[in-house]
This record gives C-alpha cells, structure tokens and sequence, in this order.
C-alpha cells in the first residue's frame, strides 16, 4: 500500500492510521502526535500539525478506523481447527494435527544428577 509514489497525503494518512493502532495497542505511547511532512530531496518542514484529542481529522480516522475494521472483522469466518472438516480457509493442515497438536516445551537439565 505505501510505495515511494504515493502521494503526500495519501501517506499521512497511512501514518496517522498506524499511529492510532499504535496508540491503541501501546499504553506507552501517548497523544499529543507531531506529523511533520517534507517533499523528497528538500528537507524543508512543507506541513506540520500537532495532534491532540481535539483534532476533528484524527478523531475521523480513530472512529471510522475502528468501525471499519470491526466490520472486516465481523465479516471473516472463525478458523476451523479441524483440519479434516469442511472449510473454505482450513486454519490446521490435513496431516498436521498431530505432529503440531501440542506446543513444544524445553526441558531443563539438572545439575549434579549421575545416571
């Protein structure tokens, strides 16, 4: 989706989107968000805003994100576990169940034990 052709605006877009999974998924981060935009080959600031909670185009895109995304959610069918039951997207391979039933646990050694 975001290629070097991709317009300015297109882009910041892009990255006030992530920036809000982000927000949403790292109690460490936090508002306010600095979006600072400069052409390519000038290094000259050509836009900058910062955002707080009160910013109308940040809430647009944090509300209509999450509806959207809700909805795609809502849309996609539970996985099917059972490798041999019928399904479009099979989540487990046929073949696989047992070889990949149980996860994987390490084992410690004991120091000192002699056999």
């Amino acid at each position: 989706m975001v290629e070097p052709t991709l317009p300015l605006g297109e882009a910041a877009k892009c990255a006030l989107i992530s920036m809000d999974s982000t927000l949403k998924s790292n109690i460490s981060v936090g508002l306010p968000l600095d979006l600072l935009v400069y052409e390519g080959d000038s290094l000259r600031v050509t836009r900058f805003v910062n955002i707080d909670e009160k910013n109308a185009y940040f809430r647009m895109i944090r509300d209509t994100w999450g509806q959207r995304l809700r909805q795609v959610f809502g849309e996609i069918n539970d996985p099917e576990w059972d490798a041999a039951a019928p399904a479009e997207f099979p989540l487990a391979r046929q073949g696989d169940g047992d070889r990949w039933g149980q996860p994987v646990r390490a084992t410690r050694e004991r120091a000192g034990t002699q056999d």
